[in-house]
């Protein structure tokens, strides 16, 4: 952390809604890095539960906004954004942790020339069939065992970005209306401009999800739900019934053969551990899909 005579080269914004119970280890994992170089760190915190007070009492030098109403993350990102001031902009979300190296390794990709840095996921346990299911069926494409390099979009891995400052401007401001997906048209839009991104493997953050089967098909039911208020609804919604089960069993199997193959590419050393978990994975899978099915027909 800079002390205040020190200019930061890094702003992390670190974005919660109603995260009392991870807020503070979240924020504990970015503080306690260590980098060449300053940065500052601010919280965004929104939804009236305790987080900003947590957050003030276990860090009294970090310096907080707290908004009583919901702030989706498009509006957090942006108020993180303006009220920091170091050249490049990252962002964690509150139940997320940063892993050793987060930002040393995101400075030294960015002093390498990258405008935008991508990050991998790493599991955050416990290493259950339930919560590695969910790991590898939703981030596959971002585990660490990836190789270095440029990623576009719509390659899943151009997701975790941080932005020199300059680039926010060209972009302009995320998308505050959205529940998901603003970092996902922030990536297009780089794309359209011909910015490349730079994916990082040593830019590691631990996700925590579900920990029990429940937990896990509730989760990916939400989710599925979630995406069906943003994407318009498949085009086999209004079929037979036999033929929507035909078409969803199809796209189940795409799903959990997509993450099978790019989980055993990318981490070899899992290998048995995903062969254990994949029944877990299509029931992830396949509540995911009911979910934005449902979704789409409520609509």
């Amino acid at each position: 952390m800079p002390s205040p005579s020190e200019t930061p080269a890094l702003a992390v914004v670190v974005m919660g809604y109603r995260n009392a119970p991870t807020i503070v280890a979240s924020l504990r994992s970015v503080v306690t890095q260590v980098a060449p170089e300053p940065f500052e760190v601010i919280v965004v915190t929104s939804g009236g539960d305790d987080s900003a007070a947590l957050v003030r009492a276990a860090f009294p030098d970090i310096p907080v906004h707290e908004s009583g109403t919901r702030l989706l993350p498009g509006a957090a990102r942006n108020a993180g954004i303006a009220r920091t001031t170091a050249p490049i902009v990252s962002f964690l979300a509150a139940d997320c942790d940063a892993r050793p190296g987060w930002v040393s390794a995101r400075l030294r990709a960015h002093r390498a020339g990258y405008r935008a840095v991508a990050a991998a996921i790493a599991h955050a346990g416990p290493r259950r069939p339930a919560p590695l299911a969910n790991h590898y069926l939703l981030y596959a494409p971002r585990l660490a065992g990836r190789g270095r390099g440029p990623v576009r979009w719509p390659d899943p891995a151009v997701h975790g970005l941080s932005f020199e400052r300059s680039l926010l401007a060209e972009l302009g401001s995320f998308d505050e209306q959205v529940r998901i997906g603003e970092d996902t048209a922030a990536a297009k839009r780089l794309d359209e401009l011909g910015v490349e991104i730079w994916f990082e493997p040593d830019v590691q953050v631990a996700h925590r999800g579900p920990t029990t089967f429940v937990e896990l098909v509730v989760e990916e039911y939400g989710r599925g739900w979630r995406v069906a208020q943003v994407f318009p609804p498949p085009a086999h919604a209004h079929a037979s019934p036999r033929q929507i089960v035909r078409e969803e069993r199809r796209l189940v199997t795409r799903a959990v053969k997509k993450a099978f193959r790019l989980t055993w590419a990318h981490a070899p050393h899992e290998r048995l551990t995903l062969l254990i978990c994949t029944p877990w994975m299509i029931a992830a899978a396949a509540a995911r899909r009911l979910g934005r099915f449902r979704g789409a027909r409520s609509r």
